[in-house]
């Protein structure tokens, strides 16, 4: 489910591609992870306005 989500966003934002990685790193060592996917949520609501 997170990789259709990531791989959605990287499809309609390529030069989000870079920080979808990098979260992708961070989450895998993330506790948290509901946390994390709102985070993640929130970016990407920001970044597309």
């Amino acid at each position: 489910m997170l990789y259709q989500l990531s791989y959605g966003i990287i499809r309609a934002n390529p030069e989000l591609s870079v920080l979808v990685v990098q979260m992708y790193r961070k989450f895998l060592f993330c506790q948290n992870k509901t946390i994390f996917l709102y985070g993640i949520l929130i970016i990407v609501n920001l970044k597309t306005r």
